[in-house]
């Protein structure tokens, strides 16, 4: 049970060290179709430089900082909400997102609340 429980994490992850790392097509492969529809490539570069921009530099630390199996407006589909750390010189941003069972990333909120 652990281990299952620990995919969406991995899923969060994998997403947010594509961005840190530039690859925002790669990134995009964790998203729902809905979410690509959103984020091409070039707007997912655009969002997440605009969310780091007023650091020093690059993000170099990334991060689950919290997970949630329930939450209020949690769908049938929805399995788990992550919340990940990005940062870097000067600054701390986030992403957070909901994991679907699907193995893909279905809502997305961009920065620290």
């Amino acid at each position: 049970m652990a281990v299952a429980a620990s995919i969406p994490v991995e899923i969060a992850l994998k997403f947010a060290q594509a961005l840190v790392e530039g690859n925002f097509e790669a990134a995009r492969l964790y998203l729902s179709p809905v979410l690509q529809g959103q984020y091409p490539a070039p707007r997912l570069q655009q969002v997440f430089a605009a969310m780091v921009a007023y650091g020093d530099g690059p993000p170099t630390d990334v991060e689950a900082i919290a997970t949630l199996d329930n939450w209020p407006d949690k769908r049938p589909q929805d399995w788990r909400w992550v919340y990940v750390s990005i940062a870097g010189d000067g600054y701390g941003e986030a992403v957070t997102v909901i994991v679907g069972q699907d193995h893909l990333i279905h809502a997305l909120e961009w920065g620290r609340p």
